[in-house]
């Protein structure tokens, strides 16, 4: 049975920008992770101030496995994105 995870938006920041230990705990086989919709539109939103810390093509490659790890699902509270 997998362990089931939501990942923050601050998380997949991190993981897209340093080669450390949350990226190295996103991509662990057994974790079954889970991100709202709009954490992708909030990246692709600072996505230039991003790319200043990091060259466009890891960046790119980075969030490319990201999206195909994470499962996006619409967050429907009424507390979602304020």
């Amino acid at each position: 049975m997998n362990t089931r995870l939501i990942v923050d938006t601050n998380k997949i920041i991190a993981c897209l920008l340093r080669d450390g230990k949350v990226r190295r705990i996103l991509f662990l086989p057994f974790l079954e992770l889970y991100t709202v919709q709009y954490a992708f539109e909030e990246i692709e939103e600072h996505k230039d101030k991003l790319l200043t810390k990091v060259s466009k093509s890891a960046f790119n490659m980075v969030l490319f496995k990201v999206k195909l790890k994470l499962k996006s699902v619409e967050c429907t509270s009424k507390w979602s994105k304020r």
